[in-house]
């Protein structure tokens, strides 16, 4: 649970960091934007803009992937060894190499 924890504060810490490169990259476009028209870089900023959100979009993505891997170790594999165990006991049950007794 700790490694999880410093793995996710990691990408989290780099999503962050690459979304406010993509903000101030905006906001500085944005505050130039007469000088960005007259120089014709509207699409050289849009570009960038893009990249660092594609960039941002990949990040969430792989941090998405390691939460599910997550929640899997921690919810869905205890379910499932106890119901492996529930069946494997109902098994032996039924087939007479164990008594149910109470």
């Amino acid at each position: 649970s700790k490694k999880y924890g410093s793995v996710i504060s990691d990408m989290s810490r780099e999503t962050q960091k690459i979304l406010a490169e993509a903000n101030a990259g905006a906001q500085e476009a944005l505050s130039s934007m007469p000088t960005l028209r007259g120089f014709a870089g509207e699409s050289i900023q849009s570009q960038l803009f893009a990249d660092k959100l594609a960039t941002f979009g990949r990040l969430k993505y792989s941090q998405a992937r390691a939460y599910v891997g997550y929640m899997a170790s921690v919810i869905f594999l205890p379910q499932t060894v106890t119901a492996l165990v529930l069946f494997y006991g109902g098994k032996l049950t039924m087939d007479g190499s164990m008594k149910a007794e109470g």
